[in-house]
């Protein structure tokens, strides 16, 4: 539910919009889809969902992902904590704190790491907004704290972290937590707390009686031809058309030749960051093979990067599958080079382009934008979004979905 406040930050994909009521909405409505208006009844088969990261992960400065936010606390809870005013209203059960750093100078605001902040973490969270569930940090968090390493970090626990994520050094953690309650570094007040938190937690989801579910068969009755098609169908909401000289849909006829190109083409990873339980087994089709299967049905011919008098060529252009850095540099949210050049090339043979744009973040698309005869946005559209894609080339549908963020003019325009 991060509120993405700078294009060049690398996982604004993690944010439903540039606008908090937009972020608020949708979070409620995430939460309630993950884990059912009243999670309890799925006792013993159900998942629960952490809202992350609090709080201001979609301000940080520069659009670096460990920056400091520079924002007053009416900033931080009117911008940045909306998503979890909707998520928590739906019931979410555990929030992620984040890896990003707080402080204004002019405001007086020094709380450095917002993991080892107890103003954050206890008395924003869990007493202003009133969260009684799981607090967890995040991955190997806790050694960012100052004087904290990820084996030892008492400000954390006692800033209010209830289950902490340390991968690597968890066996050192614990020797250490220990010592620190003994020490009296840390109140057994608190551990009480914590320990309260996660064992509620696991007695209302069953994990006592049926902990492991059925390990086998389970996940797989999520992989039916209904649930493939609500993805298609998500996949095909949010497909943007920013451009439309009139060549969606296309016009073609049996024996019409089109060419398919750009990197993204014959991508299949592009459509997602972390792919879903089913992606290595089953895959996504990649949109060239996407475009051929809808293509095969009008007996339209295409062909890979070339080929004979095309009526017009698809360019699948954007970043490939990443999860927390950007593929290119943040600074520079433009077309590389040879994206660019592969539009280009074909309007100077005066072929029309219709322009498919993997956009996990705002890009500046000045500089190409006259080039395109369309341009269809398709964010990173799951497991569907290859044939999402080519169903709005075919006119299959109509798309409806709106940009949700802008788009800037120029990189003058961000830094600005």
């Amino acid at each position: 539910v991060a509120v993405p406040q700078d294009d060049r930050w690398g996982r604004t994909y993690e944010g439903y919009s540039e606008d908090p009521r937009i972020t608020r909405a949708y979070g409620y409505e995430e939460v309630r889809g993950i884990q059912d208006s009243n999670f309890l009844r799925l006792r013993g088969d159900g998942v629960i969902a952490t809202a992350k990261h609090f709080i201001g992960d979609g301000g940080t400065t520069g659009g670096k992902d460990q920056g400091v936010n520079a924002s007053s606390e009416a900033d931080m809870i009117n911008i940045h904590g909306q998503g979890y005013y909707g998520a928590l209203a739906a019931g979410a059960q555990s929030v992620m704190i984040s890896f990003n750093s707080w402080t204004n100078p002019d405001l007086g605001i020094n709380e450095g790491k917002v993991t080892g902040s107890k103003k954050v973490v206890t008395d924003i969270l869990k007493n202003k907004i009133g969260f009684d569930g799981l607090v967890v940090s995040d991955w190997n968090a806790i050694g960012q704290v100052a004087g904290c390493t990820n084996a030892s970090c008492p400000q954390a626990i006692n800033a209010g972290i209830d289950m902490v994520m340390v991968p690597s050094d968890w066996k050192a953690f614990i020797t250490n937590t220990v010592a620190q309650v003994e020490g009296g570094q840390i109140p057994m007040s608190r551990i009480d707390d914590a320990v309260r938190r996660v064992l509620r937690l696991k007695f209302q989801l069953g994990l006592f009686e049926n902990p492991y579910g059925d390990p086998v068969n389970g996940p797989y009755r999520f992989h039916q031809p209904a649930y493939a098609a609500l993805a298609n169908q998500a996949s095909r909401e949010s497909m943007t058309v920013l451009k439309n000289n009139n060549v969606l849909p296309m016009r073609l006829n049996a024996g019409d030749n089109i060419v398919v190109a750009g990197p993204r083409a014959t991508d299949p990873l592009s459509c997602c960051i972390w792919t879903s339980y089913f992606h290595q087994e089953y895959g996504s089709l990649s949109i060239m093979d996407a475009i051929r299967a809808r293509a095969a049905q009008a007996g339209v011919n295409v062909y890979q990067d070339t080929g004979p008098a095309p009526k017009l060529a698809v360019v699948a252009v954007g970043e490939p599958s990443y999860t927390h850095a950007t593929s290119w540099v943040k600074e520079q949210p433009y077309l590389p080079a040879d994206q660019l050049a592969v539009i280009q090339n074909f309007r100077n043979q005066g072929i029309p382009v219709v322009v498919l744009l993997v956009l996990p973040r705002p890009y500046v698309i000045t500089e190409w934008k006259d080039l395109a005869s369309a341009i269809v946005v398709t964010y990173r559209g799951g497991e569907e979004m290859g044939p999402a894609a080519a169903s709005l080339l075919f006119g299959d549908y109509q798309a409806h979905g709106k940009l949700p963020w802008q788009l800037p003019r120029a990189l003058s325009d961000v830094l600005r």
